[in-house]
């Protein structure tokens, strides 16, 4: 390459916009939660909420401390006819399967990994009613129990 196009290649790469592809919205004892997560668990209607909000990374962040709880104590067993139910249902709100895979691929997720969240979701949903079945004041316990997860383990929240 001659020597005179250098400058030209310098100036032309120093001058080009940087363009975010993604970005870390929280750590949870040092797993990354980024803000794809959140759009596509929105988009998708895995989790409430619009936009990447406090609220709504913290949804997440819950999520992942009590999928963490789960997997420690209670062993998996999710009901294959409730995990293909849910996955219809979020088939069809997506608005089939091609806008589902829209969906998907724009938010770098494959439906293995969409059936492994799932799945997770209703294990954890499993471990919830049995560790707090019955209990009249299950809201508050359970508030209060992911809030003890949350001093347990290192969770930090980078500004949405």
């Amino acid at each position: 390459m001659p020597l005179l196009l250098w400058p030209a290649l310098i100036l032309t790469a120093t001058l080009q916009t940087p363009v975010l592809l993604d970005r870390t919205v929280a750590l949870v004892g040092g797993r990354p939660l980024l803000q794809s997560d959140v759009l596509t668990a929105q988009r998708l209607g895995l989790i409430e909420g619009e936009g990447v909000s406090a609220s709504t990374v913290g949804r997440l962040v819950d999520r992942e401390l009590q999928l963490r709880e789960a997997e420690r104590f209670f062993p998996m067993r999710v009901d294959r006819a409730a995990l293909e139910a849910r996955l219809r249902a979020i088939e069809t709100r997506a608005g089939g399967p091609e806008a589902l895979a829209q969906v998907l691929d724009a938010g770098g997720l494959t439906r293995d990994r969409l059936r492994a969240w799932v799945r997770d979701d209703l294990h954890v949903a499993a471990y919830l009613r049995q560790r707090f079945a019955a209990e009249e004041r299950r809201e508050v316990l359970l508030a209060e129990w992911t809030a003890d997860l949350r001093r347990r383990t290192t969770v930090v929240l980078i500004d949405p």
